[in-house]
């Protein structure tokens, strides 16, 4: 049996989910393993079943057990874009401004340019061109040019074929799909069509660099064309 230790009345609920946690993390209790029931971890805790539940349901929501009705609670197999799935409420609490979204989806997709640059396919290229068709043919109606602005920047992502890559730009890509819209208003959609269109213009070239330039340029232009918004805006508060 895993020793546990007993819990003081300091932040109970979150104690209890470390200990927990650290013992998932620290492999004692390993996949497929059934962890000892409410009853018997609220004892050896000296805490409620109500703070157990609630510790298990938070690991449950993080994929690192599954409750089975009836069956107990199970370890979950551990592995690191399962725990990225963490960063999605710390992201979502934590990073409120815009423009430090618009810094993070720089670093990143400039690094994902370059390595779809070097494997995309024909066909691959062709499903991104779907996608900026897509965006031609709503450019006047933000909403659904926003949508497949998005769905382009996705589909990069994906076609990355790194799984970590992947969880990591859709955290990011969830989190800013509310932003899209305000920034297509603030900068209207010719310059993300042309942007796109170069984009793919240069995979089809395989020049990885001259798409990571674009990339790069593109999305700060972006961040440049914000930031005024957004000063302008408090310029406008203030008088």
């Amino acid at each position: 049996m895993v020793e546990l230790k007993s819990i003081g009345r300091t932040s109970i609920q979150d104690e209890v989910f470390k200990q927990l946690m650290d013992n998932i993390i620290s492999g004692k209790w390993v996949p497929g393993e059934k962890i000892p029931s409410e009853d018997h971890l609220a004892k050896a805790l000296s805490v409620s079943r109500v703070t157990i539940r609630a510790a298990t349901q938070r690991l449950s929501a993080l994929g690192l057990v599954s409750v089975k009705q009836g069956g107990g609670t199970f370890i979950e197999k551990y592995t690191v874009s399962r725990h990225l799935n963490s960063l999605i409420p710390l992201l979502a609490i934590e990073n409120k401004d815009i423009m430090h979204l618009m810094q993070l989806r720089k670093i990143i997709e400039v690094g994902i340019i370059e390595v779809v640059a070097k494997i995309i396919s024909k066909s691959e290229i062709e499903a991104l061109e779907n996608i900026y068709q897509k965006m031609m043919e709503n450019r006047d109606n933000r909403e659904a040019f926003a949508k497949y602005d998005s769905d382009f920047h996705l589909a990069l992502a994906d076609l990355s074929k790194n799984p970590l890559i992947v969880v990591c730009y859709s955290v990011i890509s969830d989190i800013f799909s509310s932003s899209m819209k305000k920034i297509v208003d603030i900068m209207g959609p010719d310059e993300g069509l042309y942007y796109h269109k170069e984009i793919l213009n240069a995979l089809k070239e395989g020049d990885a660099q001259k798409a990571q330039a674009l990339m790069h340029e593109h999305i700060e232009r972006t961040i440049n064309a914000v930031s005024k918004a957004a000063e302008t805006a408090e310029k406008g508060h203030e008088k």
